[in-house]
């Protein structure tokens, strides 16, 4: 049996469309020939495109080595490790609730006109 999704990952890590890939980012390259309603093979090799692309980046940036290129398990390995790290770094950090002390209330006593008498 074909294994596509092999062959998407194959043809979404070559240099020829990873340079298209980054120049579309720029300008508006229609990679299909139809414009919206994209199959599920298209999406799956667009996503594909752009895992390789945010790889080669942090590979140039030297964030990780290129022999995460050489095993496909390696680099689903560096995919799920790069979502959960950028997921971390979206998720809103809460404030923390600050709890003024007795004797800083009564410092600051001053602000007010009439004075709390104790």
């Amino acid at each position: 049996m074909l294994d596509v999704e092999g062959l998407l990952r194959k043809l979404a890590k070559t240099e020829r469309w990873q340079t298209i890939f980054a120049f579309s980012r720029d300008s508006k390259i229609n990679f299909f020939k139809n414009q919206y309603k994209y199959t599920s093979l298209q999406i799956l090799f667009l996503n594909y495109l752009s895992l390789y692309y945010v790889l080669n980046m942090d590979i140039s940036a030297g964030d990780v080595d290129k022999m995460v290129l050489d095993n496909t398990t390696y680099e689903d390995a560096y995919f799920w490790y790069k979502s959960k790290k950028d997921k971390k770094d979206t998720t809103p950090k809460k404030p923390e609730k600050k709890v003024q002390a007795v004797d800083d209330v009564n410092k600051t006593q001053w602000v007010f006109k009439n004075p709390i008498k104790e």
